[in-house]
């Protein structure tokens, strides 16, 4: 008892440790920062390099890491920003530089990764000396001299003495490499008195004379373990990419541009200087106005004072893509590319694509503290689509805590905050719940443009859980459809509408929604189709489902995907449609569940041969019942018979056994019935042989034989009636 309170209390305090995740911590060295990733045990990883930094990927994906110290004693000159995706095990490093990543464990457990700084570029060759005249040959010398001598050149300068090796950088050098060497468990330092500093009361060095050499480069001392030597034969090159070079933070600080007094005051200071001599714009006011508008977020009117400009500035480009954004409009690709930039760029950067990948590597800091600097109408407005960016590239805590910064600005009952509190709380819940449908019904039925989201989202998620979809929920997305057609969410309406009417049973009702939407956009009808015929195959009756598939009415058999059109041929086939069916089922080698199928709809053709040469290769208790009954229709039961029974199929052995008519085969059965039936089979040959001056006994054997057959007979016919006394 002593030992099992123990081993509780154990695991309870070990709990916490657990939960905080594995520490990430680094330190700062000499031309390198390293980080120390203390694993709970050794598992395998890898390096992938992508333009502006690498990932560090390992086996385990449960791992969970604790990157609140990683920053604590290091710089961002090398490492920059360090992500860790949630259940992906993986760490994103965004590098500042080209640095060489070199790991290797140490210890038990610890995985340590050195950022080295890139080697330096190779010095140019000294220029070669200048030498003097050589002398004349005898035949020159001869000639009479017809010019003016030529004054002598003065005497080359004669080289410095080189000076003298610098002793102290070599033993730091020399330091700093058995101290690599004792992390990787190498060398053994012995304690001993530590460095002396250098002395700080050295003089400041003087002025460089014109005439001095340059000073001699680092020492050429250079110490490599035998780890370091194996690590870098075995690490692939590092891929070359180019990185977009980060503008001026002051083109892209929304945050600063406002005016002390207000947009009233500021709109009307800056118009009076808009129109110069002759009505000729101001190139400064028209800037600054569209600045202006930016940080309230008004887009279109800051592009309207950016037209007006007569020849745009560099900072132009930038301008525009910041009006667009504010509009919610997607801007320009080398905007988009400033993601490896810190603030602000990194936030307009996120916020200038169609999404955002979940390999970018960005500053989750830098982000933050831009957002934050927004103003309150621009951080509600931008806030929630950038939430929902975010969580759906797998940064779910960066975007709760932006969530939180624009939840304290965004007016009560705001639907665009709702909307991605309510996608917050879906990607916290557990897989099955359906957290958020109340507030999502609840901005469905707001007159705002989230409106569309929220009902697409809420739809989506109870088809998805297999929940019911309300009718008043599909009409209205039937409306909003309507209203958004030909656009990407009228699209995604459409098909959320008619998979709404599917699900509630009404499938002559979403076919014929679907007949009206199929023009809309091109791919569209096929987006529809496929639920309203997964869902008749399913639960629709014979004749809706036959009226829905058999003309090809909403889609060809060539154009289904291979789960659907399996759904349909299973359909079909147990309908008693075997050539349909056969013109349904999709011929895919590689997947076992089709196969089997296609044996199936072979065997109802009546082509055994053709089963067989479908299942060959398969295994499995499926394919041997297959099998089993392509032999019985063969005429051969006993091959029949011995595939039942490895299959686990009992009944179907016992009745392969009966069709053998064979006693010994029966007399093993395992239905008591056939057991007994087998002496009927054997027959009365050889009953009372043993008595052959008995007559009357051996008839009486015979009576009794007979009797008994009969009995089984009947009971025979009792329990198993024929096909067409069962139907009556």
């Amino acid at each position: 008892m002593r030992r099992l309170a123990a081993l509780w209390l154990a695991l309870w305090l070990a709990a916490p440790a657990t939960a905080q995740g594995v520490p990430v911590r680094a330190g700062a060295h000499d031309g390198f920062d390293r980080l120390t990733i203390d694993l709970p045990r050794r598992t395998g990883y890898r390096i992938e390099r992508r333009e502006g930094g690498a990932a560090l990927l390992f086996e385990d994906r449960a791992l969970r890491f604790d990157l609140s110290a990683a920053f604590d004693r290091i710089g961002r000159d090398r490492l920059r920003a360090l992500a860790a995706p949630e259940g992906q095990g993986r760490l994103v490093l965004d590098l500042g530089c080209d640095c060489a990543l070199r790991p290797f464990w140490h210890g038990a457990r610890m995985l340590v990764l050195d950022i080295a700084d890139p080697p330096a570029a190779p010095t140019a060759p000294p220029a070669a000396p200048v030498l003097p005249f050589a002398p004349a040959a005898p035949s020159v010398a001869a000639l009479p001299a017809r010019l003016a001598p030529v004054p002598p050149r003065a005497a080359p300068a004669v080289a410095a003495e080189p000076p003298p090796p610098d002793l102290a950088q070599m033993r730091e050098t020399l330091i700093h490499q058995l101290a690599r060497a004792a992390s990787q468990g190498l060398v053994t330092l012995a304690p001993g008195a530590a460095p002396s500093p250098a002395d700080p009361r050295a003089p400041a060095p003087g002025p460089a004379r014109p005439d001095a050499r340059p000073e001699a480069g680092p020492p050429a001392l250079r110490a490599h373990t035998a780890m370091d030597r194996d690590i870098a034969a075995a690490r692939p090159p590092a891929e070359a990419g180019e990185t977009a070079s980060c503008p001026d933070p002051a083109l892209l600080d929304v945050a600063a541009w406002g005016d002390p007094a207000g947009l009233v005051a500021g709109l009307g200071r800056l118009h009076r200087g808009l129109y110069a001599e002759f009505d000729t714009i101001e190139p400064g006011a028209a800037r600054d106005l569209a600045r202006l508008y930016i940080h309230h977020g008004f887009g279109a009117e800051a592009r309207q004072m950016l037209a007006l400009l007569p020849a745009p500035g560099p900072e132009a480009p930038w301008l525009e893509d910041l009006a667009r954004i504010v509009d919610h409009a997607p801007a320009s690709p080398a905007l988009a590319a400033l993601t490896g930039c810190g603030a602000p760029a990194v936030l307009w950067a996120l916020l200038a694509g169609p999404g955002i990948d979940p390999g970018t590597v960005f500053d989750h800091r830098a982000l933050e503290r831009s957002f934050a600097a927004l103003p309150g109408p621009l951080r509600a407005d931008l806030g929630p689509g950038l939430v929902r960016r975010l969580l759906a590239a797998g940064h779910a805590d960066t975007a709760e805590r932006l969530q939180r910064l624009a939840e304290r600005v965004a007016p009560p009952g705001d639907p665009g905050t709702a909307l991605a509190r309510a996608g917050l709380a879906a990607h916290r819940a557990t897989p099955g719940d359906g957290p958020g449908d109340a507030a999502l019904d609840a901005i469905a039925r707001t007159n705002s443009d989230e409106a569309a989201e929220a009902l697409a989202r809420a739809i989506e998620g109870a088809l998805a859980r297999g929940a019911p979809v309300t009718p008043d929920q599909a009409r209205l997305a039937g409306a909003l459809a309507q209203e958004r057609r030909a656009t990407p969410m009228g699209d995604r309406l459409a098909v959320a509408h008619v998979a709404g009417l599917a699900a509630a049973g009404a499938f002559e009702e979403a076919a014929a929604e679907a007949t009206r939407f199929a023009d809309a956009s091109p791919g569209l009808a096929a987006k529809m189709a496929r639920p309203i015929l997964l869902g008749a195959a399913e639960s629709a009756d014979d004749i809706t489902f036959l009226r829905l598939v058999l003309p090809g009415r909403l889609l060809a058999p060539a154009t289904m995907d291979p789960p659907l059109a399996a759904a349909i041929a299973e359909r079909l086939l147990r309908a008693g449609f075997v050539e349909a069916a056969a013109r349904h089922a999709p011929d895919d080698p590689d997947d076992p569940t089709l196969r089997r199928l296609r044996a199936e709809i072979a065997l109802a053709r009546g082509r055994p041969a053709e089963a067989e040469r479908v299942l060959l290769g398969l295994e499995g208790p499926e394919a041997l019942r297959l099998r089993a009954r392509a032999r019985a229709r063969q005429g051969n039961h006993a091959a029949a018979r011995a595939l039942f029974a490895a299959s686990g199929a009992t009944l179907e052995a016992d009745r392969a056994a009966l069709l053998m008519r064979d006693p010994a085969a029966l007399a093993s059965a395992s239905d008591p019935l056939l057991r007994d039936l087998a002496p009927v089979l054997a027959g009365p040959g050889r009953a009372g042989t043993d008595t052959p001056d008995r007559p009357l006994a051996r008839a009486a054997a015979l009576l009794e034989q007979t009797q008994a057959a009969q009995a089984v007979l009947a009971r025979l016919l009792a329990e198993r009636p024929a096909p067409a006394a069962a139907a009556r």
